[in-house]
């Protein structure tokens, strides 16, 4: 094996090794389990990283991390109302999260409780209005339920803060394409 490859191959082994101790060894605290569980949540073990959150919870149960993090996993198998149980405790806990509303949007969407959705993506925009994703999400609600006038607007907002957002621009022509053909219908 030549000396360029060995030095590679060693590198791989030193990266890769605190990831696969991590995820053997016993975690002790309310964050070893929190991080043991992102690891597994980033293998896709969903099942094994909501065991791993739900002891960091018993041992932390003002974690608020915890109880997003355990919700996003619960979504990822289509256990959506354990997810939102978790998103309002979490939100509870500490209500200025606005990843956690992100979450709880996303699974409001899928279940088609559009109206909690588009509560959720508008406090996002309050908690942080730099975050393009909350407006394009929230355009897509009213996309769907035919309000293009407000698609257009949250897509635009999108674009003001991400102007190469490819997504955003995509969806705002389709938005536009769907205003002004409703509009001549009328």
């Amino acid at each position: 094996m030549n000396t360029k490859l060995m030095a590679v191959f060693a590198a791989l082994v030193l990266f890769f090794t605190p990831y696969a101790a991590s995820a053997q060894t016993t975690p002790q605290t309310a964050e070893e389990f929190l991080t043991r569980g992102n690891l597994f949540v980033s293998r896709g073990d969903f099942e094994t990283a909501i065991i791993d959150f739900t002891d960091a919870i018993r041992l932390d149960p003002n974690s608020a991390s915890a109880y997003n993090n355990r919700g996003q996993a619960y979504a990822q198998i289509g256990d959506n109302a354990r997810a939102i149980s978790d998103y309002n405790h979490a939100i509870r806990l500490n209500p200025n999260l606005a990843g956690t509303y992100i979450n709880r949007g996303l699974v409001y969407m899928q279940s088609n409780d559009l109206d909690l959705a588009i509560a959720d993506f508008g406090q996002v925009i309050r908690l942080n209005p730099n975050l393009a994703g909350a407006y394009i999400n929230r355009g897509h609600i009213y996309f769907r339920r035919g309000d293009y006038g407000l698609a257009i607007t949250d897509y635009e907002a999108a674009l003001r803060l991400e102007p190469n957002n490819a997504h955003a621009s995509q969806w705002l022509a389709e938005a536009r394409r769907w205003y002004d053909q409703t509009r001549r219908t009328r």
